[in-house]
Parts: C-alpha cells; sequence; structure tokens
C-alpha cells in the first residue's frame, strides 16, 4: 500500500484499457506461477491464459510488481493493462465496468462511505451504552448508600 499526497493509504488496481479483454501474456502467466509457487504448464490457448488472468484478483501485488517489471510484455494480445490508484478503504467496494473489453473502475464510494459512517455510530452507540451502565452503576451505589 501507497500513501498520495494527503497521506491517504491506497492500493493499485489493474484495468484493460482498451476493447478486447482483460488478459496475460504466457510472460506474465509463467513468472506469476513461479512467484507464488504454482506450477506452470505452458499454453498456447489465448482462452486458457483468460481464464487463468480472471482468477487473479484485480489488486493482486504479485501480478502488479510483474506488470511493472515487464510492462507491456504482461498484456495478452487483447489488453493493454494499467493500473489505477484508489484509495485503500475502497478495497471491498471497487467493481471493474466493462463495456466490449474496455474497462473501468467504480470505486463505489458513497457506499464504502455509508458504511463507515453506520460502523462508527454503531462505535458511538457502543459506547454511549457504556457510559449509560457506568451511571446506572453509580445510581445503585448512591442508593445504597442513603
Amino acid at each position: 500500500m501507497e500513501k498520495s499526497n494527503n497521506e491517504e493509504q491506497t492500493i493499485e488496481i489493474m484495468y484493460n484499457s482498451i476493447h478486447g479483454g482483460f488478459g496475460f501474456s504466457n510472460k506474465a502467466i509463467k513468472m506469476y506461477c513461479e512467484k507464488k509457487g504454482i506450477e506452470y504448464i505452458p499454453q498456447t490457448d489465448e482462452d486458457y491464459n483468460r481464464r487463468i488472468g480472471y482468477s487473479i484478483l484485480r489488486h493482486d501485488k504479485v501480478m502488479i510488481s510483474i506488470i511493472k517489471e515487464i510492462g507491456k510484455e504482461a498484456n495478452s494480445e487483447y489488453s493493454n493493462i494499467k493500473l489505477e490508484k484508489i484509495p485503500e478503504k475502497y478495497l471491498e467496494y471497487y467493481e471493474i465496468e466493462k463495456y466490449d473489453g474496455l474497462e473501468s473502475i467504480n470505486e463505489n464510494s458513497l457506499h464504502c462511505e455509508l458504511e463507515l459512517q453506520i460502523n462508527e455510530f454503531e462505535k458511538e452507540n457502543q459506547e454511549l451504552k457504556k457510559q449509560i451502565e457506568e451511571l446506572k452503576k453509580q445510581i445503585e451505589e448512591l442508593k445504597k448508600q442513603n
């Protein structure tokens, strides 16, 4: 994870920037398998590589490092993989939107922000419940003293 100028944690996401479809080259798949300790089975079938590509998470740090290392050589015949940084807090919310193989990243920021607010309210609610319980105990103690 990296920090942007405003010190917010970011992650990188892979997406296909041209019409055609997301996929990796044989070279990228082989490097990925080697780095992950997975058996690599050489293939000439582009569909096989595309299936492998779809099984790799779009924020997989190993494949992102391979893309940075070999650049355009990581692309399949029908792809041009790019990286985009998004705030880390959107990790569980981003979606890859596709149109005829061309992709873009939707952070679903509103969904994320609403869930974060709900979590904050629930946390505050727990704190208030604790404070109420503490006050009730103090009242009981005072009643016992009188």
